[in-house]
């Protein structure tokens, strides 16, 4: 079949889950079908990287769209000019003209089977008719409206807690309107699946499609190693909030049992964040934006996803147990994940419990390397291409 896979962000480098997951699925896709990738960057430097999703694809266009990864600061004359209206924001970042006529114009000259849009807010390139016998499909990362509604409850700054509690309430209206104009549904997770459910997707054709990962037990615990690993992009707002959060509530009492403890933190915009706190703290590493996160995940002893907003699974996650990495997370960290907690994975949202189960993985090898193998075999019988295949299956790809 002839598919028109239309997503956020040009999936290569696969520096983010989300970009993880965009990827993973194309190269399902692609043993079987032919895609005609249309995506976004917000640098023209990324084109080089085009080269490689051609091998996934038989066509790509990528449009060079500012707005896609700009923070709120450095766009706030779109942002004010947004707030006033009933688009919400998350949409209208992604609404490029150049990208709509080309699309228009591709739909015109060629027949597609399948429209797959990656994203909720991606649906905007949706044609205005459907034709006949073409199947559309929601491939969806995030609830969105869910996710800006636990950046608003969380957020101190009244500003802020204003226009996320009004763009989660535009947001909710805008997937209820989109979500029930597909044909079938792919969720990141079951509980993602329940809540598309209740946006209006017909339960029968609403499906979770796991990420597929290939293990590679790396993992070696020694005794005079004590890093401590976070990965993620420090401009969203759930991973900045969260590593705050775990800098001031919980590393002070990691550290005052290990003096020795170091963190790491991986992920663009970590230098511009370390200018703004923690500069002088000589316990901690930043190293901004990395090619290959395979080094650090090398040289991690815990993993941890201190996140106390966002929505969707944390495919860093995925990724670091795939590794045999233990991982420490919260519960809206791990959201989604269902991995037993205390074999699989550890979950404490408290500071003192959070701090406590990372001591633990750093003095005690028996119990890490116990978590790391369990870790293991958790993805490779629930999140392999096997299990991804049987779901495309339903949808008879």
């Amino acid at each position: 079949m002839k598919i028109l896979f239309i997503t956020q962000l040009l999936p290569s480098p696969a520096d983010t889950g989300g970009k993880i997951k965009t990827l993973e699925t194309l190269k399902l896709l692609s043993k079987k079908h032919d895609i005609h990738l249309v995506c976004f960057t917000s640098d023209k430097k990324d084109l080089i990287n085009v080269k490689n999703i051609k091998k996934i694809c038989k066509e790509a266009k990528i449009f060079v769209w500012p707005l896609t990864t700009a923070r709120y600061q450095k766009i706030k004359k779109h942002v004010l000019r947004n707030f006033f209206t009933s688009l919400p924001f998350t949409v209208y970042r992604y609404s490029c003209s150049e990208a709509k006529n080309y699309i228009n114009s591709l739909l015109e000259e060629d027949n597609f089977d399948i429209i797959w849009i990656d994203h909720t807010n991606i649906a905007q390139y949706l044609p205005n008719r459907k034709k006949k016998n073409q199947l559309w499909i929601l491939d969806e990362h995030n609830i969105e409206f869910q996710a800006k509604w636990r950046l608003a409850k969380n957020e101190s700054a009244i500003p802020f807690k204003i226009f996320f509690s009004i763009e989660a309430l535009k947001l909710f209206f805008y997937e209820r309107r989109i979500v029930p104009l597909f044909d079938y549904w792919f969720a990141i997770s079951n509980k993602d699946r329940e809540r598309l459910i209740k946006l209006r997707a017909k339960s029968n054709k609403s499906f979770t499609l796991p990420v597929p990962f290939n293990t590679k037990p790396l993992y070696q615990w020694k005794k005079d190693n004590f890093n401590i690993l976070f990965i993620g992009v420090l401009s969203w707002w759930p991973n900045r909030n969260g590593i705050i959060w775990f800098y001031k509530k919980i590393w002070p009492l990691v550290k005052k049992q290990i003096p020795q403890a170091k963190l790491i933190i991986v992920g663009l915009g970590a230098k511009q964040f370390m200018l703004d706190w923690m500069r002088k703290d000589k316990s901690i590493q930043f190293t901004g934006y990395v090619k290959d996160i395979i080094p650090y995940l090398k040289q991690a002893k815990v993993f941890i996803s201190p996140l106390k907003m966002g929505g969707g699974i944390r495919i860093k996650i995925l990724k670091a147990m795939s590794f045999g990495i233990p991982v420490v997370s919260t519960s809206i960290g791990a959201e989604g994940i269902l991995a037993s907690n205390g074999e699989e994975i550890i979950i404490e949202d408290k500071p003192d419990d959070f701090a406590k189960a990372i001591v633990n993985l750093l003095e005690d090898r028996k119990k890490s390397l116990k978590i790391s193998k369990a870790g293991l075999n958790f993805i490779e019988r629930h999140y392999n291409q096997r299990k991804s295949r049987d779901v495309l299956r339903k949808v008879n790809f």
